[in-house]
Formats: structure tokens, sequence, C-alpha cells
């Protein structure tokens, strides 16, 4: 997989769809290694460390990995480290191509580098163009050099720190006005919940749902202004960009944040409040503004990177950005067939475990990216998303109790 790219790997691909049924419904699923006879021997969290890896190969493979390929050129591992800082390293990474014609291996990594230092200087053709050479190259950098051409800024992975949180030709120019975090009250009522029509099993059986209680929701998506606060420096600037690379975790903690320093509880919506802030009290319909066909005056799906919050006109509650732009954490754990049950149902809280044991939560709203992202730009599209994943399409909205 390595070396072929993003799902080439059909050994480790039929393992997971025959152990994890469910695995192709969420994301992501973590690395399995597996043997060519299809055994497990191996797993990783999506995210593992480096040297976590060249244990767990080591240990496959009963053989040291030897002097990491890093550790043989320390002169561009400290480049690399430079240019993560912010550093310019585009001139040292051309002289020491120049003084180092005969390592081969070494100008892979060097083109590497010098294609992300092009590309954070706004030359993004000759980022590709070197990042094309590695990529055609029978090296295992070749994974790295195919993830910049491939993912760069758009969902659903973050972006690699190579390229660093900064502009690029594709990016809408921020606002910076700091918009504060407004609420819209969102009324207690009844309404049908789940597909309308359903395009996937996991949005039925539809069924009405009754909130007891109204809430006070997040008119917006957590701005990158509105990050700051909580961690100063996460963003290179704050703006009216939604905060995306978010996980569960962070989402979580950002609530806390709110609560300890307004003295009113924050938290994530639950599915069911969510669904029923987005619709709007629409009843029965697959939008926030209602059975309209989808466009890019209304949503924000096409574009591969999110614009700023409140670019699209609201839903009837007050509430921008419901569907598309980034998704949106909710506090319910997912599952599958989490509506089977009763057809009508008061306040639900989501199933009180994931699916497969896995630490998977609902996520909702669609996202950006490219047209086949209208079809997840629904209100009662639903999704299931590994707590950890912290990827650039990943965005939270909260819930405040009280006025």
């Amino acid at each position: 997989m390595l070396r072929r790219g993003p799902g080439a790997d059909d050994v480790g691909r039929a393992w997971v769809e025959r152990n994890l049924p469910e695995q192709p419904k969420v994301v992501p699923p973590g690395v399995f290694v597996c043997a060519a006879d299809g055994r497990l021997l191996g797993h990783l969290p999506y995210r593992a460390p480096p040297a976590d890896w060249l244990r767990l190969l080591e240990a496959i493979s009963g053989v040291a990995q030897g002097t990491p390929f890093r550790d043989a050129r320390p002169g561009l591992a400290r480049l690399e480290d430079q240019l993560r800082r912010g550093v310019e390293v585009a001139d040292a990474l051309a002289d020491w191509l120049s003084s180092h014609p005969t390592d081969h291996e070494g100008a892979l990594w060097a083109w590497l580098l010098l294609g992300a230092a092009r590309y954070r200087a706004g030359d993004v053709d000759g980022a590709r163009a070197l990042w094309r050479r590695v990529a055609a190259a029978d090296h295992p950098l070749r994974h790295r050099a195919e993830y910049h051409l491939r993912d760069q800024r758009t969902w659903p992975t973050r972006m690699h720190a190579d390229l660093g949180d900064v502009p690029s030709e594709r990016d809408p120019a921020p606002a910076r006005s700091g918009r504060p975090l407004e609420f819209a009250w969102v009324p207690p009522g009844t309404f049908t919940m789940g597909g309308t029509p359903a395009w996937l099993d996991r949005e039925l059986p539809v069924r009405q749902v009754t909130l007891s209680r109204g809430l006070w929701m997040s008119t917006t998506t957590v701005t990158r202004s509105h990050w700051a606060d909580f961690e100063p420096g996460r963003f290179a600037e704050p703006s009216d960009l939604p905060a995306t690379g978010i996980s569960f975790r962070d989402a979580e903690a950002f609530c806390g944040f709110l609560t300890e320093r307004d003295g009113v509880l924050h938290r994530l919506p639950t599915e069911a409040e969510w669904e029923r802030a987005a619709r709007g009290g629409v009843e029965g319909a697959q939008y926030p503004w209602g059975d309209a066909p989808i466009g890019p005056e209304r949503c924000n799906y096409g574009l591969p990177a999110p614009v700023v919050v409140a670019s699209h006109p609201p839903n009837p509650y007050g509430l921008y950005d419901m569907v598309g732009n980034v998704q949106e954490w909710t506090s319910d754990p997912f599952a599958e067939r989490a509506y089977d049950g009763p057809a009508a149902v008061v306040d639900p809280q989501g199933p009180s475990a994931p699916d497969a044991g896995l630490p998977l939560r609902a996520v909702r709203g669609g996202l950006c990216g490219g047209d086949v992202c209208e079809v997840m730009c629904r209100v009662s599209f639903r999704l299931g998303v590994m707590e950890e994943y912290a990827g650039h399409s990943m965005g939270l909205r909260v819930v405040r109790e009280g006025a």
C-alpha cells in the first residue's frame, strides 16, 4: 500500500471487509498489516508515530530496520525541521542537491521538501512537478509525494506537516472580522427524523422524534477566531474560516473551555437535536432550505476547501451552513441501525454503544471538496467517524444550556 497508493492493498482490504464488515462505512479504520495469506499481523491507529511503525515492522519481520533514512542524511533532516518551523529553505535545498550529485535516494527527499517550499511560496505548478518526479520512483517516499499531489488542502485529510497551514491558490481570502459566537433558538416539538427520502440504509427507518425542550445552538460552526480564545496558535491566523482538524476530544475540550469561561454549560448536540435544528421547522425536506435543488448558491459542497462561515443564507431558525463546508461532531455514539426501535421517541440520546466496539461518533452536515459531496449535504445524512480523527473536514457546532 505504501508503494502503490491508497486502496491498492488488495489483501489488506479483503481482511478489513471480511472481519470488519461495517468498516467501509466509517472513517478512518486505522491501519491493518496483513500477511500474503490474509492473516492479520498487526494494527495501529492511523496517527501512530513513526517509531511505533518501526517497532511493528521489526516484530513482524524479525529484522532490525537499520539506520533510519532520516538519520543517514542529517543535513536534509535539519532542513526538513526548519521547513516545518516556517524557515525559507529553497536555496539550501538547491545547494544540497548540487553538492550530492550521486545520492539518488537523498535527491528524492530533497525534491519532496523543495516542492513543499515552492508550494508555500505560491509556486504550485513547480511544487507538483517535483512531487511527480518523486511519485514516479520505486521508493517509499513515493507515498508521501502522492499524498501531497492528491490531498494538499482538500477533504478528508489534514494537511501534511510539510505543507503547513498556509494559503494556496485554491483558498478563499479569509475574513478577519472575528464574528462573535452567537446562538439561535431551536424550539421544542415533534419532527420526522431520518431519510426524506433516504439515500442510505443508515438513515432508516424514519421515526417521529419529540424534543421536549428547546435549545440554543450556535448559528455557525466554531471559527478559527473562536478557537484562538481556547488554543492560541493552533491556526496560523484567526479568521472567520471554520476551525478544522478537530477531533472529538478536541471538540469536547472546547465545550469545556466555554463552560468554564462563561459559567454556562456548553456541549455538543445529540443527533436528534442536530437534525431538528438543521431542518429549521421544515417537515420532511431533504435540505435546510426545503426541497429546492442543491446548488453552490445555497451551500459549499463543490469547492476544495471551506469558505468563511455564514457565506450562504441561513435556514428558518437562523442557522448557517447546516450542510456543506465542514462536518460537525455530535455527542452520540454511531451505530448503523441506531433508528431501529419504537416509531416514536422522546429526547433520544443515541445508542448506548457504537458498532463493533469501535470508538465511533456520529457526524452530520456533509462537507465540501467536490461534486461528489453533493450526496452528503442533506439533513438526514449521517456518518460514523473515529473519535481520534482530526481531518481537514472536521469541525463543530455547540449547544448552550440556558439563555
